[in-house]
């Protein structure tokens, strides 16, 4: 099986919990991209937001960066959006 097939125990993958509710875009950007930067690859960072933009933007903004943006869910007080992070040497 090649390595870009192999399936990660999700026990041994690092994750980082972030609560940006009190940011505005592109503030939680810069700071998604600071904590992804930070991962190792495949490691996974959670944020909670509650401004509209970052719900909108934020997502496509990490995608172009090479990393996986799962959709947003609501939560009480916002949204929830994970980041898995990329093999990009951009992020």
């Amino acid at each position: 099986m090649d390595d870009s097939a192999r399936v990660t125990d999700p026990r041994a993958v690092a994750l980082v919990d972030l609560d940006l509710r009190r940011e505005a875009f592109p503030t939680t950007l810069l700071r998604a991209l600071e904590a992804l930067g930070a991962l190792p690859v495949g490691g996974h960072l959670e944020l909670t937001v509650s401004d509209p933009r970052s719900v909108a933007d934020l997502p496509k903004a990490v995608r172009e960066e090479g990393h996986v943006a799962f959709p947003a869910v609501r939560v009480p007080d916002g949204f929830r959006i994970r980041i898995q992070r990329g093999d990009s040497t951009r992020g």
